[in-house]
C-alpha cells in the first residue's frame, strides 16, 4: 500500500508540474534542489523528505487532496483520468475534437454492453 501512495504522489507532482508548464529544472530551482532530485522524485526512485514535499506543494500550488489523490477514486483510477485529461489538453484543437468524439462513442458503446 505504501508503494502505491508513493507512486501516486510522484505522478501527481509530475502532472501538476506539467500543468504549470514547468520543467524539472525550473521546479528544482524554485525548490532549491537539483533537477536530478526532482527527476528521482517523479520517477519514484527516491522518497522525499517532508520539507521538500511541502516546498514542492507550495511552488506548484497544490491542495493536499490533489497532492495525495482524490477520495472518490482509487489511486489507479485517478491516474488514468489525469492521463486522459493530459492527453486531451496537449492535443491540437482538431485532434481534441476527434478524441472527444471517440470517447463519447466508446462511452455510448459501453452503456449498451456490460463490461466486467
Amino acid at each position: 500500500m505504501k508503494e502505491k501512495i508513493y507512486n501516486s504522489l510522484a505522478e501527481n507532482i509530475r502532472y501538476a508540474r506539467l500543468q504549470k508548464k514547468m520543467s524539472q529544472e525550473e521546479l528544482a530551482e524554485k525548490v532549491n534542489v537539483s533537477a536530478n532530485y526532482i527527476y528521482q522524485i517523479e520517477s519514484g526512485r527516491v522518497r522525499m523528505g517532508l520539507s521538500a514535499l511541502l516546498e514542492i506543494k507550495e511552488v506548484l500550488d497544490m491542495p493536499a487532496k490533489e497532492l495525495f489523490g482524490e477520495e472518490e477514486y482509487g489511486i489507479y483510477d485517478q491516474q488514468e483520468i489525469k492521463e486522459i485529461i493530459f492527453i486531451i489538453e496537449k492535443a491540437p484543437k482538431k485532434e481534441r475534437i476527434i478524441l472527444l468524439d471517440t470517447i463519447r462513442s466508446l462511452n455510448a458503446s459501453f452503456s449498451k454492453v456490460k463490461i466486467k
